[in-house]
């Protein structure tokens, strides 16, 4: 080893060039998916068919707090609201701590946290509804943070870590993500779903997002709608590419797991291939899959494909043919 000699610090991806750092690009996810949560939160306590779908008392609530709202006569909605909002921020809580402690349990004290662990448990939380329990949410963010890093790390998987926690508990704890007649916050209105949309084209306009990824997956669904309805019009029943943008998690799909740094192309043809083939995936799942809501599980199964998307490079100018 020569005298002198420098050595880097690899870490696991994502490997981006730009002025902005990851924390402030998960800042400013964060920051635009705080409006998408407390409308979603709102509609959960006073939206149609809060009552019958959530209920009173239900959520992340402390006991003292549900004892107060109640002794001040106050509507039954508050605690719906009080009970999503808490969901989100203990999701957010546990992202940032269990990021903490992979870095301590790593030797990497100083390692910077980026806050990539408490936007996986705040789009976590959303993709939940206001109905699951505290222990729930803290399972699905341990496992995303566990599992989430190991994919990335040791066994160079491109795999999001908050669709990991999503794919463990729709597995363990169906009955808690999927309850019937309830909805998650995220898609419990369509006013947070068209918030959700606004806001990550506000991200894109900043410059926070690239914008392949979520114009692929509106042309895939956009595109793939009337094909899955001619090909199988007894299931898709719903033929309007419009409708089907806007509902469940196509929207906080394509905007805000789609684009991941470390989970999709880097190169911007790439991209849009890969959003065009998640959201096509996403109507396909819909029309043929038994899963309730497919976009989660679509964007799932794209990660894998996004290293052999990134193969696909364009030709230098002047370049030999092989």
């Amino acid at each position: 080893m020569s005298q002198g000699e420098t050595f880097f610090a690899v870490d696991s991806p994502p490997h981006w060039r730009s002025a902005t750092g990851l924390a402030r690009i998960n800042g400013a996810m964060l920051a635009a998916l705080a409006p998408v949560a407390l409308v979603g939160a709102m509609a959960s306590g006073f939206g149609p068919g809060a009552v019958s779908a959530i209920g009173p008392g239900h959520g992340l609530m402390p006991d003292l707090l549900r004892t107060l709202v109640r002794e001040l006569g106050l509507p039954p909605g508050v605690l719906n609201v009080a009970g999503a909002l808490g969901l989100v921020l203990f999701g957010a809580a546990a992202g940032l701590l269990g990021e903490i402690a992979l870095a301590l349990a790593r030797g990497q004290p100083r390692r910077p946290i980026h806050g990539r662990g408490a936007l996986a448990g705040v789009l976590l939380a959303l993709m939940m509804p206001a109905t699951a329990p505290g222990w729930v949410l803290a399972l699905g963010v341990a496992v995303a943070a566990l599992i989430g890093e190991i994919s990335r790390g040791r066994l160079r998987i491109p795999l999001h870590p908050a669709l990991i926690g999503w794919l463990v508990l729709l597995l363990l704890c169906q009955h808690h993500i999927y309850p019937v007649g309830s909805k998650s916050i995220a898609a419990m209105h369509p006013a947070a779903i068209y918030l959700t949309a606004l806001a990550g084209t506000a991200l894109i306009a900043l410059g926070h997002l690239r914008w392949q990824a979520p114009l692929g997956v509106i042309l895939g669904v956009t595109l793939c709608t009337p094909l899955c309805h001619l090909l199988a019009p007894d299931r898709m029943t719903e033929f309007n590419p419009i409708l089907q943008l806007a509902a469940g998690h196509v929207m906080l799909t394509a905007f805000f797991i789609a684009p991941d740094y470390s989970s999709s192309p880097v190169r911007p043809l790439p991209a849009l291939l890969y959003g065009a083939g998640l959201g096509a995936l996403i109507v396909a799942l819909r029309t043929f899959g038994p899963w309730p809501d497919a976009a989660p599980m679509a964007a799932l199964w794209m990660n894998p494909f996004s290293p052999a998307l990134d193969l696909i490079r364009p030709r230098v100018k002047g370049a030999p043919h092989e």
